[in-house]
């Protein structure tokens, strides 16, 4: 994990933490740092071949706020890529 997605996931970059997500059957969450201040943009992008021949796109999380943020597998789809983008503003 980079430094900057360890910052905006509220992990300590010098030792060993909890995975970045939690995987659920049909979703997956992110929890937010608390130690972020409106400076990192969350996006969850998604591919059905890691961005192969389907780009990469970004989609609309089922939950957004201050503390995750989530996202439902599309049920009409029997598998599904999907990662986190994270960026730090300027």
């Amino acid at each position: 994990m980079t430094n900057l997605v360890e910052y905006a996931l509220g992990k300590d970059p010098h030792v060993s933490d909890q995975p970045a997500s939690n995987i659920e059957a049909g979703g997956i969450t992110f929890m937010k740092g608390a130690a972020v201040n409106d400076d990192v943009t969350y996006t969850i992008e998604e591919s059905d071949d890691l961005g192969v021949t389907d780009p990469w796109e970004a989609v609309a999380p089922s939950v957004n706020d201050a503390n995750e943020i989530s996202y439902s597998r599309p049920l009409d789809k029997d598998a599904i890529f999907v990662r986190l983008k994270v960026t730090l503003a300027e």
